[in-house]
C-alpha cells in the first residue's frame, strides 16, 4: 500500500470510499450529498494549501483516503487543523497500513504547521474502532483527549424536552 496525493482520475473511487465509511460508520449512510463529497475531493486536488488530502493504493485500487483542513478559530485570529475525514477498507486495514498511515499523519502534522497553525485535532467519532484509533493517536504523540456526544433528530422526543416542544 502506498499513499499518494489525489489526482482527477481518482473521483469515483473516492465517492465510493466515502458511501463506504458511512454505511461502515454510526453516521447516516442515506444522508450522503455526492456534491458536497466531491467538493471536497475538489478542494483536496486543487487547494493543496487548505486541505492536505491523500489517497491510499493497493494494487492499482484506491482502497483510502485521509484529509486535513486548515481553518480558523472563531474565537481568536489562530488557526488550526482538523480532520475531515480518514478511511481504509476493513480489508487492508493492518500493520502496513498503520505505518503509512503514521508517515500520512506526520507528514499532515508538518504541513499545518508550516502553514502557521496552532494545533492539529483528530478525531475519532465514528464508531469505527474509535478506542484502538484514539490510542494509536495518543501512542504517536497527540493528546488531551476530548468527548464528543450526539444526538440524531430522529431520537429525538418531545417527552425529553417538554419546554422545547411547546415552542
Amino acid at each position: 500500500m502506498i499513499s499518494r496525493k489525489p489526482i482527477e482520475s481518482d473521483r469515483g473511487p473516492f465517492l465510493s470510499l466515502a458511501g463506504a465509511f458511512l454505511a461502515e460508520s454510526t453516521f447516516d449512510a442515506s444522508k450522503m450529498s455526492a456534491e458536497k463529497v466531491l467538493r471536497l475531493f475538489d478542494m483536496a486536488v486543487n487547494q493543496e494549501d487548505l486541505i492536505y488530502g491523500r489517497v491510499f493504493e493497493s494494487g492499482g485500487e484506491i482502497v483510502g483516503y485521509y484529509c486535513l483542513m486548515i481553518t480558523d478559530r472563531w474565537w481568536s485570529d489562530e488557526t488550526y487543523a482538523a480532520d475531515l475525514g480518514f478511511y481504509i477498507q476493513p480489508e487492508h486495514r493492518g500493520r502496513k497500513a498503520g505505518v503509512i498511515y503514521r508517515k500520512v499523519v506526520t507528514d499532515s502534522v508538518m504541513w499545518a504547521f508550516l502553514r502557521g497553525c496552532e494545533e492539529v485535532v483528530l478525531g475519532a467519532s465514528v464508531g469505527i474502532d474509535d478506542e484502538r484509533v484514539i490510542r494509536w493517536y495518543e501512542k504517536i504523540g497527540f493528546n488531551g483527549r476530548s468527548i464528543s456526544v450526539r444526538k440524531t433528530k430522529s431520537a429525538w422526543t418531545a417527552e425529553q424536552f417538554p419546554n422545547m416542544a411547546k415552542g
